[in-house]
């Protein structure tokens, strides 16, 4: 009758060759995880874009040409900024949801934008964001042609853009609306600098809406008044040049 060979047992070397690569492979997979990870996170933030330029478009078939308001002037001279729009609300789906001041579920703002993760609502919207920490409208140079009224509206009709598939209607932004004199101030979307600041949170590049309907991201260099030339910010930043 054979006699049973004892068992083998790993030894110390071995183990300790088994950990090392175990490592080695998280140390190889981890950075390629993380890059997925954002590149998910980027095509959410870029699919929420066309969702508005999707808006943007039924909006100015109804309103004679004019695209979703970055503010309208309402009777009683009450003031409506685009997150608080009825229309934008049906059209993102969020119409049998009480919205209040751009307070939104999570999966409507950008997932990289961690201020506005960073201030959720309170009381009945404890669970909402606020869009305006993820998204803004452009408002810059225009005249009383182009809009109904510069003062208290700002609603910018199609036909009347020079080139809209290079320019700027809504942008990856830290305030609900941004231009270009603000373009510069962007430190990380964890430290709110000051008003109107375009925000360059994927890897260094803003996800934009243009006002043909198409949206891309665009590096920080052709936005940014301190690192663009006068040519590229005429080309995204000037609606009516």
């Amino acid at each position: 009758m054979n006699k049973k060979s004892p068992q083998q047992a790993f030894t110390l070397i071995e183990l300790l060759v088994v950990i090392s690569i175990i490592s080695l492979l998280i140390a190889i997979l981890l950075p390629a995880l993380g890059q997925a990870r954002k590149s998910a996170q980027n095509l959410m933030c870029m699919n929420l874009i066309r969702q508005f330029g999707v808006a943007n478009g039924v909006y100015a078939t109804q309103s004679k040409g004019f695209i979703l308001p970055v503010r309208l002037k309402a009777p009683g001279d009450v003031k409506t900024d685009w997150m608080a729009n009825s229309m934008l609300h049906d059209a993102m789906g969020l119409g049998n949801l009480t919205i209040g001041y751009g307070n939104v579920p999570m999966n409507r703002i950008c997932p990289m934008a961690d201020y506005a993760k960073a201030h959720p609502g309170s009381g009945m919207y404890a669970d909402r964001y606020k869009w305006q920490y993820s998204y803004g409208g452009v408002v810059q140079s225009f005249s009383s042609e182009q809009l109904l009224d510069t003062t208290t509206q700002i609603v910018y009709r199609i036909d009347r853009i020079l080139k809209p598939s290079y320019k700027l209607a809504m942008a990856d932004a830290m305030d609900w609306w941004i231009r270009s004199s603000r373009s510069n101030f962007y430190v990380s979307d964890s430290i709110m600098t000051t008003s109107m600041m375009t925000a360059y949170r994927h890897g260094g590049a803003a996800n934009v809406l243009f006002f043909d309907g198409h949206a891309d991201d665009v590096q920080r260099e052709y936005l940014d008044q301190n690192l663009a030339t006068s040519e590229s910010i005429t080309r995204y930043w000037e609606t009516f040049k």
